[in-house]
């Protein structure tokens, strides 16, 4: 998804309920608190935010984008390794 090309057809899944959602970030990110799960909600356009490019999240946090990156990137493999039956959409 490209969130510049506005005529591209967006596809809303709603098979993970907004309070799954938050377990997730909780659980992976230490808290819905911490820097990484604001990060990582910013990046992905999470519970409400407006979702940020690399650059655009690096800018917000005063990060590089690979440390943006790094974060993301480490948020997915623990998701991934807790919630194993959501591969498909981590």
């Amino acid at each position: 998804y490209n969130i510049q090309d506005e005529t591209q057809d967006i596809e809303v899944r709603e098979d993970i309920s907004t309070e799954l959602v938050r377990k997730i970030i909780a659980e992976c990110c230490g808290g819905l608190h911490t820097k990484r799960a604001s990060i990582v909600m910013d990046r992905y356009g999470l519970l409400g935010r407006r979702e940020l490019r690399n650059k655009e999240c690096a800018a917000k946090y005063g990060l590089t984008k690979f440390a943006v990156n790094s974060h993301t990137y480490s948020f997915k493999c623990k998701a991934r390794e807790k919630f194993p039956e959501l591969a498909d959409f981590v």
